[in-house]
């Protein structure tokens, strides 16, 4: 998972832009947590760091569930966002 934070012109709302990677559903349990294993190893090398770095991206790592918290919590933060000001998608 990796997050990138711009900054707003509306300082009380923050905007992070994360990537994650997305399996089916019958994956197996042994290759997710290998597949997370060598991701989150992958994101600790030197020379992905420095490539972050530059970019300017935080990298996070993390597991299969923090990834399903992050999305719970994103969508209820805009559904509460969208609520209270009536937005209306198309």
């Amino acid at each position: 998972m990796r997050r990138r934070r711009r900054r707003s012109p509306y300082p009380e709302f923050e905007f992070v832009s994360w990537y994650g990677l997305a399996a089916g559903r019958d994956l197996p349990a042994a290759a997710v947590r290998r597949l997370n294993e060598e991701l989150n190893r992958a994101i600790k090398a030197p020379e992905v760091q420095e490539l972050y770095a530059k970019a300017g991206i935080l990298p996070a790592g993390g597991s299969p569930d923090d990834v399903t918290a992050l999305m719970r919590a994103d969508i209820a933060r805009y559904q509460k966002i969208f609520r209270e000001n009536n937005v209306k998608l198309d």
